[in-house]
């Protein structure tokens, strides 16, 4: 009864410490101010509470069809009872991460405890190097969702390995329940999407090097893509309905070219900015991140050699996990099967559809421990297990202190902390107002308006662009020749991001002129090292949407 007390003061003290490091961890970072918290973290959970759907037009760019669920915390507690504390909103925030430090721990700690010769050093070196990632740092604290999508998934991983001394089986529930927890994970976020196929595979490959038993491992895929199927449906089947009812496309914008909508052109809506560009790349990606460089797989800079330690050490792993005559003695079939399908298959889905780093988290988590147990097969060549134990030690802590000298961390967007968690300056709109957004990064001024109940809101964005001559452009048009309503344009000063979209602007009011701006102060447009509380200034225009009229002796000169 004693020891089961202190096993648990112990694992209830491991889980404070983890919690902790996330909290503290995003206080010390500062106040998020993630380009996407500007962009649609905010808008969207207001826009859908208050059911603006077509009353506004695409100020949001293409994320204005986000499913609004995972950011509604972000809203309620900012704006909520967190609003005059922007610490303990910080604080809170962070204990996504504190969550995943948990999780990942346990994952790794089940598959040590899966194998023979067990090492708690393992464990910690494959806890270090696999929380301490740049993908899985940089959105310590953000509204990104990035983290709490990873927490999913490693929790569907978590349910796929059989308990120590329990046998091999796996029961029908924990496979639906796994498939559940990373099936809601894209349904919350469909970047996700691809730990879905990785982790049906996963199921798969453990339970077939279980009991090598094909018509077993089909099971335990089929149950476990229900599970995925269903968690995703209850996450996302919903918002796919309203987007089919509104555009005609149940994951607009995306995949346009299969849907084809009244609201844009058959194009991909994908960013192809960060996949790999030549043979070279696709092949040995990882590799280029070493270089420090930005625009890699990250908007910042970044270096980070995880990825590709995991990517050397899968050429150890496969030939000594599935050769059977050079397998190490020691290993868990079921665990090096499960892990290296589940890391290889994500990986190729996501290099293949995004190259983004930060949708990479769950596989980032795995790299440690991929790390470790390639370490494991390299000095369990040696005789002697003091000098196996020993070089094992050395080189993984040296791979330990390597990784921590030579990471880089991208910044995402941080800046000091003000008196209230969105401290935002009400835009001062009259009745009936409507307003056009420039550009990106805008639409968060927008819920802390005045007079927003009779507001429109349009985005002269990429979305507007693509959409002109469709329904976007047309209802635009429609709206702006109403007489009577009086019109704004909110923009940002040169200064900040390259998304000038003033042509949409004479394209919408041909002749228009914009006079009368002034500033529209907002804490979230101060970076870290602007002292002053303006930092990049975003100033409201009015809009005259009558031309220039010229007097007859000037006409000449203008024409």
């Amino acid at each position: 009864m004693i020891s089961l007390s202190r096993r648990f003061l112990s694992e209830a003290l491991i889980c404070l410490a983890c919690l902790l490091t996330g909290a503290v961890g995003s206080v010390l970072i500062g106040q998020d101010r993630f380009s996407d918290l500007r962009n649609y973290h905010l808008y969207n959970p207001w826009a859908f509470l208050h059911g603006r759907a077509m009353q506004d037009i695409v100020p949001a760019d293409l994320q204005t069809f986000f499913n609004p669920l995972p950011d509604l915390p972000v809203w309620f507690l900012g704006t909520g009872p967190l609003a005059a504390f922007p610490r303990l909103f910080a604080a809170v925030q962070g204990l996504w991460f504190g969550l995943f430090l948990i999780l990942l721990l346990t994952l790794l700690r089940r598959a040590e405890a899966l194998r023979s010769g067990q090492s708690s050093w393992a464990v910690f070196c494959a806890f270090l190097l696999g929380g301490s990632g740049a993908a899985s740092i940089c959105q310590l604290g953000l509204s990104s969702n990035e983290v709490m999508l990873a927490d999913l998934v490693l929790g569907g991983l978590i349910l796929l390995l059989p308990h120590p001394g329990r046998g091999a089986v796996l029961r029908a529930g924990r496979l639906v329940l796994a498939g559940a927890l990373t099936g809601a994970a894209a349904g919350l976020k469909p970047t996700a999407i691809i730990y879905l196929p990785a982790l049906t595979l996963a199921a798969g490959a453990i339970v077939f090097s279980s009991a090598r038993d094909f018509r077993a491992s089909v099971r335990a895929m089929i149950l476990t893509g229900l599970g995925c199927t269903g968690g995703f449906l209850a996450a996302y089947g919903w918002w796919a309905v309203h987007l089919w009812r509104m555009t005609g496309n149940p994951v607009f914008p995306m995949f346009s070219y299969l849907f084809h909508s009244d609201w844009v052109p058959p194009l991909p809506f994908t960013d192809e900015r960060y996949k790999p560009k030549t043979l070279v790349q696709w092949l040995a990606y990882p590799f280029f991140w070493l270089q420090g460089k930005p625009m890699v797989v990250t908007e910042p800079e970044l270096a980070d050699m995880r990825f590709a330690f995991a990517w050397l050490s899968c050429l150890v792993l496969l030939p000594l996990t599935f050769i059977p005559r050079l397998r190490r003695p020691g290993i868990s079939l079921p665990v090096r099967a499960g892990f290296l399908c589940f890391a290889i298959v994500s990986y190729v889905l996501w290099v293949k559809l995004y190259s983004i780093l930060r949708y990479a988290i769950p596989m980032e988590a795995l790299t440690g421990w991929m790390v470790t147990e390639a370490l494991r097969d390299g000095c369990s060549f040696l005789r002697t297990v003091s000098v196996r134990q020993t070089l094992f030690r050395y080189t993984s802590g040296g791979l330990m202190v390597l990784a921590a000298l030579t990471t880089r961390y991208p910044g995402f967007g941080h800046t000091h902390f003000m008196g209230r968690t969105f401290e935002i300056a009400p835009l001062p709109l009259p009745e009936n107002s409507i307003v056009l957004l420039e550009g990106r990064t805008l639409s968060y001024f927008l819920p802390f308006a005045r007079n927003t109940q009779s507001a429109t809101f349009i985005g002269l964005n990429d979305m507007m662009q693509k959409g002109l001559e469709y329904d976007p452009g047309r209802r635009a048009r429609a709206l702006l020749a109403e007489p009577g309503r009086p019109v704004f344009l909110l923009r940002k000063s040169s200064e900040d991001e390259d998304d000038n979209f003033t042509g949409l602007l004479d394209a919408l009011i041909p002749g228009a002129r914009v006079t009368q701006c002034r500033h529209a102060p907002s804490a979230l447009q101060r970076r870290k090292k602007d002292l002053t509380y303006e930092g990049l200034p975003v100033f409201l225009c009015r809009v005259s949407k009558e031309p220039v009229i010229y007097p007859a002796a000037e006409q000449n000169d203008h024409k």
